[in-house]
């Protein structure tokens, strides 16, 4: 931080959840270059904007920005706990649940959600750089810019958490079951899955219990949650909540508890 401070570059500008991300990708790009400066640091749209002089910005140094930015997309702010995309208002910002409840922020959940929290240019900003010879359909690709870079961002974090989940087959196996009768448990809505860039699907391992199957009241759950995208769900079900005492949901599931508590919860979720 000490490092941030001599550049000039206030660390209030990113709040504290996000503080030991900064802290190690610090320590990584000094062991590559020592004096290096950062010329901007904040947070746009729910991801850290970390932004190196171009003088001391190898592909290395680039590497390591990109991977911290990937990591805050799936880091709280406020406590460093795992999280997602909400909307809180007009801003987009990175939360784990329980922030989120606490803030009365909501998940965005479209591409619109995104799109409407990319930061407009004011009516007097407008009507100056107007008068300077600039286009208003710059502001709008820009705007459109911004938005794919988040898109992209989101997109290939998703794909490296689904990457580390099992395959149809995988869980045949794990389960004793043929591939087909997997699909037909997913169809149902029995097993929980996300579908990968390659179009096929890939299934988070808390969703068995310690005898590989399916965990009991699953299905109710699923159901409840609707049309939440894959990582939100995973999010969601691994995350300890205060209404389930401390557990998080599929803790709850697997020790056989009310289900309905759970459905409960995720009803209301829904409504955040």
């Amino acid at each position: 931080m000490e490092r941030l401070n001599r550049t000039g570059i206030s660390t209030l500008a990113v709040n504290q959840g996000w503080w030991p991300l900064l802290r190690r990708v610090d320590a990584q790009i000094a062991a590559l270059e020592p004096r290096y400066r950062v010329v901007r640091l904040g947070a746009e749209l729910g991801v850290l904007d970390l932004a190196v002089h171009p003088d001391d910005l190898s592909e290395e140094v680039e590497n390591l920005v990109d991977e911290a930015q990937y990591e805050s997309t799936r880091t709280c702010e406020i406590c460093a706990d795992r999280g997602r995309a909400y909307r809180q208002g007009d801003w987009l910002i990175t939360l784990c649940t329980d922030h989120a409840r606490a803030r009365g922020a909501r998940p965005a959940r479209t591409d619109a959600d995104i799109s409407d929290a990319v930061p407009k240019p004011t009516d007097r900003e407008l009507a100056f750089a107007l008068s300077a010879g600039i286009p208003a359909s710059a502001f709008a690709a820009q705007a459109r810019r911004e938005n794919e870079i988040y898109l992209q961002i989101s997109a290939d974090a998703d794909e490296a958490e689904m990457a580390s989940w099992l395959s149809t087959a995988g869980v045949a196996r794990l389960a004793g079951l043929t591939s087909a009768e997997v699909s037909g448990l997913r169809r149902r809505g029995e097993l929980f899955a996300g579908r990968r860039r390659t179009g096929r699907y890939a299934f988070p391992r808390w969703q068995f219990d310690m005898q590989n199957r399916p965990l009991v009241g699953l299905r109710a759950v699923l159901a409840a949650l609707g049309d939440e995208d894959p990582i939100s769900v995973s999010i969601m079900m691994t995350t300890p909540l205060e209404g389930l005492d401390g557990l998080a949901p599929v803790q709850w599931l697997a020790r056989e508890r009310r289900v309905q508590a759970v459905t409960q919860l995720m009803d209301e979720w829904q409504w955040t």
